[in-house]
């Protein structure tokens, strides 16, 4: 059976600051290959369109570090609910020495 297929390979940045994180750097396709399913190009095409609009939403924003933190404060509002908490996003952006006890 030749040489099994390595999709690519994990890579460390920032390592040993506050801010580490792991990025994914796929392998170059240097082989031929078939597709077997007609559904592949069809799938391909929706991923590409999919690209496209993500593309056009993030020339639409001004400031993509504050699109993200407001992304990962929703996502952290939405999560105290499921722990029984409720908090709204508003408290979720205040400082610290603002909010109540």
């Amino acid at each position: 059976m030749g040489n099994k297929f390595k999709s690519g390979e994990y890579k460390s940045r920032f390592a040993g600051k506050d801010y580490e994180y792991k990025i994914f750097i796929p392998s170059f396709i240097n082989k031929p290959f078939e597709w077997n399913n007609i559904k592949i190009p069809l799938l391909l095409e929706e991923a590409g369109h999919a690209l496209g609009s993500l593309n056009e939403c993030s020339l639409l924003v001004p400031d993509i570090n504050t699109f993200i933190r407001m992304n990962v404060v929703k996502e952290a509002t939405i999560s105290t609910r499921i722990e029984g908490t409720k908090t709204e996003i508003e408290e979720a952006v205040l400082l610290e020495e603002n909010i109540l006890p």
